[in-house]
């Protein structure tokens, strides 16, 4: 391995190491046709500089360090001293990545058609830093004979671009992640499989526009802020939480359905308190998916599920109320665009009211005044039900099963089977979903929906 002195100081370590070879360098600058000054004015650029002569399969040092000398060995070949080095200036977890990069077998193809090839790394010794290979030489073929390898320490510019990183994906109103941030979460979510404790949560402050209306934009954007602080201090400590809207919020979690149960009344506490001290009323309606539960479901359709949960919650928070009308009728359209039927079921003595039905469905008398049992005995007496599916669809709309579940457990019931449609059947989703989080609360919504 030859090392050269260019002739200037680049830091106080290159002083006091005793280089061989003073006179070697107008050689060095006439075998590789680089003029002195440009060799000089790159060196002094970067933390160090190498030459990887291909030919002679040697490694010439124009600039570098004790970190990086103390494991160089000349009597290496280039490839031996590249993985000599990197394995150990680089983080364990780091080194297949970087190596990958070192590989010189395929720089030839990587630096085709390219001025230069560059990648950012964590050193041991110098934090980030970003490697550059610039071809030098060719033969007659056009094979590259040699390059210039050098590296520059980048802190202060990673530094800079994660603040800048940060500033972009961050809310400005509540410090909460903001919708750009959801949706490079949701691309890397949706690229890799899933967690089984994922889950997903949808919430949408109750009540903004009235608060803006009454009382101004500045006590509506205390009302979002006071929403930010209640989700973050509760519900964030357990994921990360996002401001997807003016109103709305979403969070996704990595814990399990036991630790969310006693966190939902956490967070329901903490609304109030925040209601309490603030003299101003914050309540957030929300959908709770948890993947344990819907293991065949993407995560793009658990978002969607958990909407259509937190626009439920708000259907029934303006219901008890009984003021927004509009906002009511709005959350029932919200829900009403991903099912085909929905249904609001009173359990204790079995009597419905259609919010949607099939657009194909054969319509019974209404006057017959048909309980949710004779319905089922109806549908399947009709033959809308799959023959080899009707004991599953016995079981959905078993009201003495549904009291039994709802007395012990909020969780959604879910079940698939057979519908027709004209001379065909389809595979149908129908969940089975709560008003309420009380069991005091009569009504659940049946709601269904085409998944095939």
């Amino acid at each position: 391995m030859e090392r050269v002195n260019s002739g200037f100081a680049l830091d106080s370590t290159y002083s006091e190491i005793q280089l061989d070879n003073y006179n070697h360098l107008d050689h060095i600058i006439e075998k590789h046709s680089v003029p002195l000054e440009i060799l000089t004015a790159l060196a002094k650029s970067y933390h160090t500089m190498h030459i990887l002569d291909f030919t002679t399969d040697h490694v010439v040092e124009f600039n570098s360090t004790l970190d990086i000398r103390q494991f160089q060995n000349p009597q290496l070949d280039v490839q031996s001293q590249i993985k000599q080095i990197f394995n150990n200036v680089i983080p364990k977890e780091e080194r297949k990545r970087v190596m990958t990069f070192m590989d010189i077998t395929t720089l030839q193809e990587r630096l085709a058609g390219k001025k230069s090839l560059s990648m950012e790394f964590i050193g041991l010794f110098s934090g980030w830093v970003r490697g550059t290979f610039v071809p030098m030489r060719y033969d007659q073929n056009g094979n590259i004979q040699s390059v210039i390898f050098c590296t520059r320490i980048i802190d202060e510019e990673k530094q800079r671009e994660e603040k800048l990183i940060l500033k972009s994906n961050t809310d400005e109103l509540t410090g909460l992640f903001n919708r750009h941030a959801y949706e490079d979460a949701m691309k890397s979510l949706l690229k890799n499989e899933l967690a089984e404790n994922i889950i997903i949560v949808s919430m949408d402050l109750n009540g903004l526009k009235e608060t803006n209306d009454r009382l101004g934009h500045l006590v509506g954007d205390k009302l979002i802020r006071g929403a930010a602080d209640c989700i973050k201090n509760t519900i964030g400590r357990f994921g990360n939480v996002y401001r997807t809207g003016g109103d709305e919020f979403v969070a996704i979690l990595m814990l399990t359905y036991d630790e969310l149960v006693p966190l939902k009344g956490e967070f329901k506490k903490t609304c109030e308190k925040w209601s309490k001290d603030n003299n101003l009323k914050l309540t957030i309606s929300a959908g709770y998916i948890t993947r344990a539960h819907h293991p065949d479901l993407s995560m793009y359709d658990l978002i969607k599920l958990a909407d259509q949960r937190m626009y439920i919650d708000k259907a029934h928070f303006y219901s008890e109320k009984g003021v927004d009308r509009r906002a009511q009728r709005t959350a029932f359209t919200d829900i009403s665009k991903s099912y085909e039927k929905i249904i609001r079921v009173n359990i204790e003595d079995e009597s419905y009211e259609d919010l949607k039905n099939f657009t194909d469905l054969e319509a019974f008398d209404d006057s017959l005044n048909l309980t949710v049992t004779s319905c089922r005995n109806y549908y399947i007496k009709k033959g809308y039900v799959h023959p080899d599916d009707i004991e599953v669809f016995n079981n959905s709309f078993d009201i003495n099963k549904i009291r039994s579940h709802f007395k012990k457990d909020n969780s959604v019931m879910r079940t698939f089977y057979r519908w027709r449609y004209g001379d065909i059947f389809k595979k149908v989703m129908a969940e089975v979903i709560p008003a309420s989080e009380n069991y005091s609360e009569k009504n659940v919504y049946f709601c269904i929906k085409i998944i095939e």
